[in-house]
């Protein structure tokens, strides 16, 4: 069977709704429509909001619904916001990290006296992403998370700096909320862009979109950006 573009879907995640619990898992159930996109994924800014500023964040998943792999995917920011008072930066998402809410993932782990952290019943490749921030719950508080350099498997991942808080092991492990990243960017070509890795017959990957809009004395009408996706 043919590679069909139009088999690549993209859908809001499970708790879509501005605030605190705005994350989680796919909802295959609200496909977000790639012909019309208005509004799509943010709503327009307020007028309180412009004067103020603002932060909003959205997780979307794409999903490949063809039956050939999507290989080796990459996105980027093709086209910045138009305004120079907002910004647009993008960062990979699992299935279950949140805007501001710590969440548990599944099983448990060792923190090493380093940067190395492995898991005993976890499922790394799907509920956590690189750049996503993790943290040892038992012991520490989230401002003790670090962000994630690589993930090797299920149960192997290297944090991009020596964990600063409790080593051990059979650790209740959090996510912290997505909002505490610093590693969000805004990679405007290809070979700057996230890595997704490669995308089998109906599997997906996330993308955390992370809107800023400065304090401006003046707005921007029908302000926009672009996400590009492609085989590397």
């Amino acid at each position: 069977m043919t590679f069909d573009a139009k088999n690549l879907k993209v859908y809001q995640c499970a708790f879509w709704n501005e605030g605190d619990e705005h994350g989680g898992d796919i909802d295959l159930a609200n496909e977000i429509s790639l012909s019309k996109i208005e509004q799509n994924i943010f709503d327009d800014i307020t007028n309180a909001e412009r004067v103020a500023g603002d932060i909003d964040y959205r997780k979307i998943f794409v999903r490949n619904e063809n039956e050939e792999t999507w290989a080796a995917v990459m996105a980027w920011i093709s086209q910045l916001t138009l305004s120079s008072d907002d910004e647009i930066k993008i960062l990979a998402a699992g299935t279950k990290s949140k805007e501001s809410t710590p969440v548990a993932i599944t099983g448990t782990c060792t923190f090493e006296e380093g940067q190395a952290v492995v898991g005993v019943g976890t499922a790394f490749l799907t509920e956590l992403a690189k750049g996503e921030c993790i943290y040892n719950a038992t012991d520490d508080e989230e401002s003790d998370a670090c962000a994630i350099l690589t993930i090797t498997d299920d149960t192997h991942l290297t944090l991009a700096d020596d964990y600063g808080g409790t080593a051990g092991s059979g650790k209740t492990t959090n996510l912290a909320g997505v909002d505490v990243c610093l590693l969000f960017g805004s990679p405007v070509t290809k070979a700057t862009g996230l890595s997704l890795g490669d995308i089998a017959e109906n599997e997906y990957k996330g993308i955390w979109i992370k809107r800023t809009v400065d304090a401006a004395a003046s707005g921007y009408e029908n302000n926009q950006f672009a996400l590009k996706l492609e085989s590397s």
